[in-house]
């Protein structure tokens, strides 16, 4: 015997309606188990927290560290949200996603503390969050507002040395 689908109709949930039909006429319809679309692929899991490694009054760079699981799939980037401390909602930083585990945020407002928290992008998605960073307030280097930063040491042939804020050197002076 022979059988022969003459149709098939797709109802919700991925069940399907199937009806046979021989010489003897069509058989009852009979509906399938739920089937359900999968892939061996998944969103990325959530990096560690974001650390802020530079700080000043209108801007942070922020770094974190790739996750532990890519979800099978490259990632292809971040997005990264921050929150003054102890709002509710999340800000997106970025629109697109960022290629790197850094970023430097602009546009803070001086004095106000700011948490950061990342999420990992693939091809299949945008994975959880991380955990929020500490917060961190918006301020210049020991709260000298972009002046410099002088110490002066003499030294018993009359010289004095001068350091100054966000340079890696110094300047001797006689």
């Amino acid at each position: 015997m022979v059988a022969v689908v003459t149709w098939l109709i797709m109802l919700k949930r991925n069940q399907r309606k199937l009806r046979t039909e021989n010489k003897m006429g069509p058989g009852p319809a009979v509906q399938s188990e739920a089937i359900v679309a999968g892939t061996q692929f998944s969103v990325p899991d959530a990096p560690e927290a974001p650390e802020v490694t530079k700080i000043s009054k209108e801007e942070m760079t922020v770094q974190w560290s790739e996750p532990e699981k890519d979800g099978g799939k490259p990632i292809t980037g971040y997005l990264l949200e921050k929150r003054e401390e102890h709002a509710v909602r999340w800000s997106p930083v970025n629109k697109d996603p960022i290629p790197s585990t850094r970023f430097t945020v602009t546009g803070l407002l001086p004095l106000h503390d700011y948490q950061y928290r990342v999420k990992a992008v693939n091809e299949i998605g945008i994975g959880s969050p991380s955990k929020a960073s500490r917060a961190i307030t918006a301020k210049d280097a020991v709260g000298m507002l972009q002046q410099y930063l002088q110490l002066s040491l003499f030294s018993h042939h009359g010289y004095q040395l001068k350091l100054y804020q966000d340079t890696e050197c110094c300047q001797l002076a006689s």
